[in-house]
């Protein structure tokens, strides 16, 4: 998806992902280098568990 739309602006405006806290330290622990640079372009709806993100 991020290829095909030319970067992660539309993986981004997702503004309720609503990731578990342990899906979010899940992949903290478990992603590469490069995915996790991918991961946080993603913002902090994506980075953040939903219970502390700041959601509209």
């Amino acid at each position: 998806m991020v290829k095909t739309t030319g970067g992660p602006a539309l993986g981004a405006s997702v503004v309720s992902p609503a990731l578990t806290g342990p899906a979010v330290y899940l992949l903290q622990d478990h992603l590469s280098e490069d995915e996790r640079q991918l991961w946080t372009s993603l913002g902090p709806n994506w980075t953040l568990p939903w219970s502390v993100a700041t959601l509209p």
